[in-house]
């Protein structure tokens, strides 16, 4: 693990980071889910989601390597293991398949499914893992930081931007992060690979 902070460390963590928590395409989901409420008290409620995301994320960074070391997982094969979800992740937004992703609506909007699964989910904390073992806790830190903030100001002003962007606008992003996120998984596939 890479204890040193660089730019390009920061840049690919950041990077992983956000096409994974793909706020863009998660403000439709944001925008049914608050739609009955009113904007200061939706607000309220993405503020107390992105920190308990942030919270969860914190957890993860910090004690995702001990959780590993516990069940005797190698980084290696946790890479792989996260390059292969990653890798199918990145088919379902490419493709608009529905096979990995939970329906938020079952679930009333509180904790759940703003702050987890929807900022944080399983895709996001397995990244958070991945970047920490490899790149190391600063970047893993920082681009956390950076992504609830930008995750913040979109999902604050989804209903501004879905209206700019349009239902197509927001398919087109989705499958670009897509492709995006399947190249990210076959680098982490490669690097798993390669420390195993």
């Amino acid at each position: 693990m890479s204890t040193a902070f660089s730019i390009d460390s920061y840049i690919k963590s950041f990077i992983a980071l956000f096409v994974v928590m793909d706020a863009l395409g998660n403000a439709p989901i944001f925008i049914s889910l608050t739609q009955k409420l009113h904007k200061k008290e939706s607000l309220s409620r993405l503020n107390t989601a992105i920190l308990v995301a942030g919270g969860v994320m914190a957890l993860f960074i910090l004690l995702g390597k001990a959780v590993l070391l516990y069940f005797g997982i190698s980084v290696g094969d946790f890479q792989v293991a996260g390059g292969i979800i990653f890798f199918l992740l990145g088919i379902e937004m490419v493709f608009g398949l529905n096979f990995l992703s939970s329906r938020v609506e079952r679930y009333d909007i509180a904790i759940v499914p703003l702050a987890t699964p929807l900022i944080a989910g399983p895709g996001v904390l397995t990244t958070i893992i991945i970047i920490t073992n490899t790149y190391g806790y600063l970047p893993a830190i920082v681009a956390s930081v950076t992504n609830l903030f930008l995750t913040r100001i979109i999902l604050g002003n989804s209903l501004l931007i879905n209206r700019f962007t349009g239902k197509q606008g927001t398919e087109i992003l989705t499958r670009i992060m897509g492709i995006l996120l399947t190249a990210l998984a076959i680098s982490f596939i490669r690097t798993g690979i390669t420390n195993g």
